[in-house]
């Protein structure tokens, strides 16, 4: 008998279809989704806080940081999400050999959605769905912010102009933000890459 193995589906599954969608021409926003091979949950432990950001290098505030292909979000006080787009064993083995008195680690999984928010009209169309400041000035390179995207809360980061704006939602809300992200893109023009 054949054995039956279970395979990850995205919580997009049949809405994220490639091509180019709402306003004619060349598309001013591109959508994507991104799937890290690992997402985890760091707490720092009462009165740790500076000794694991200093560990990490993490940011003390509203913030990423890359090391690597790990990119550390801020997420609250004493709170960040490590996003792992592939990191190698060594820089995983390293997240893990942290001493358990700094903090306590949640392996998120396939817990949350991840889209990519970029191109030229990006920032015009997020900013109809975040209650932020997304200015260049405000929000720029190593930005990051919890917020709310058409009342659904989110992480927000932007590692770099390049790679344009990540957000992350529980992934019960990913259909949710896919429909207001698109909603909020289709005026500028977007494409769905395959």
């Amino acid at each position: 008998m054949a054995e039956t193995r279970l395979a990850p589906r995205s919580a997009l599954a049949g809405l994220l279809v490639p091509g180019r969608y709402g306003r004619a021409g060349e598309p001013g926003i591109a959508l994507a989704e991104l799937r890290p091979a690992g997402v985890t949950a760091i707490v720092a432990r009462a009165g740790q806080d500076a000794a694991l950001a200093s560990a990490l290098g993490l940011p003390a505030g509203p913030g990423c940081v890359r090391a690597g292909a790990i990119t550390f979000v801020w997420s609250g006080p004493g709170q960040w999400v490590a996003f792992d787009a592939g990191a190698t064993a060594e820089a995983r083995s390293g997240l893990a050999a942290l001493p358990d008195a700094f903090a306590t680690m949640t392996d998120l999984g396939g817990a949350r959605v991840v889209l990519r928010v970029a191109g030229p009209a990006a920032r015009r169309a997020l900013a109809k769905l975040l209650p932020i400041d997304l200015h260049p000035s405000a929000f720029g390179p190593r930005a990051g912010a919890a917020t709310l995207a058409a009342h659904i809360p989110v992480l927000v980061w932007l590692p770099d102009e390049a790679a344009g704006f990540h957000i992350a939602c529980y992934r019960s809300f990913g259909a949710a933000l896919w429909h207001a992200v698109s909603g909020a893109a289709a005026e500028f023009g977007y494409e769905v890459a395959p």
